[in-house]
């Protein structure tokens, strides 16, 4: 395991992290029944990150023993980064030359959770020993927020960023102003119609009798 030319990089899945923390994940190296070993990135050394699954992150004695796992590797001085906080699945980034020095160092830290470095006592036999959650292979929880960009955003892929949203305010401002030209040239409305003045019928008096005037009476005396 000292080289790289056994050791395959896989495909990341859909569940696995881009990051954690400022690593890059790149793509996985190995699983086992206490966590998943991926390869990843952090500035411009490659680094083996060991997270814990979905099964031994919630056993609280197997966190324990990852935990006093990678304080070992920390007094070796091969730990680039670290979250052991409650509420995720803790994890280490570790430095290595070579991907198999990136397993083997895994394996130091994933063997205590398992219980796998205890020596046998007595002659071996019966059933193997595995955890209760060892079918729990799954990626456990992870930190989404806040995200890590733009801290992972190389010179060029920030100017990149840049020309997009440059080129994007640009064309707001274009549209805008083929939008001022449009209703500028466009002709006045023309006034509403003024309605013709309305004449009323004088009704004629022809055939009608004009009344006459009775005659007068003397009064008496």
């Amino acid at each position: 395991m000292a080289g790289d030319s056994h050791v395959v990089v896989q495909p990341l899945q859909r569940r696995d992290p881009p990051m954690l923390g400022d690593v890059m994940i790149r793509g996985r190296l190995a699983t086992s029944d206490a966590g998943i070993v991926y390869a990843g990135q952090l500035v411009d050394q490659q680094v083996a990150v060991v997270v814990l699954n979905q099964g031994a992150e919630t056993d609280s004695f197997g966190r324990a023993r990852f935990g006093t796992a990678v304080a070992a590797l920390v007094d070796d001085g091969v730990v680039v980064a670290s979250d052991s906080s409650a509420d995720i699945a803790p994890w280490v980034a570790v430095r290595a030359a070579t991907w198999g020095d990136a397993l083997a160092m895994a394996q130091r830290v994933l063997a205590p959770v398992t219980l796998d470095e205890v020596a046998p006592v007595g002659i071996v036999c019966g059933p193997d020993f595995r955890p209760h959650w060892y079918r729990r292979r799954g990626v456990g929880r992870l930190r989404v927020w806040p995200l890590p960009w733009p801290s992972v955003l190389s010179s060029a892929g920030r100017w990149t960023v840049v020309a997009a949203f440059g080129l994007m305010v640009a064309i707001a401002a274009i549209a805008l102003w083929i939008a001022t030209l449009v209703f500028d040239t466009q002709p006045p409305a023309p006034p509403p119609p003024t309605p013709a003045p309305i004449t009323r019928p004088v009704p004629s008096t022809s055939g009608i009798p004009l009344p006459t005037q009775s005659p007068s009476i003397p009064p008496i005396v």
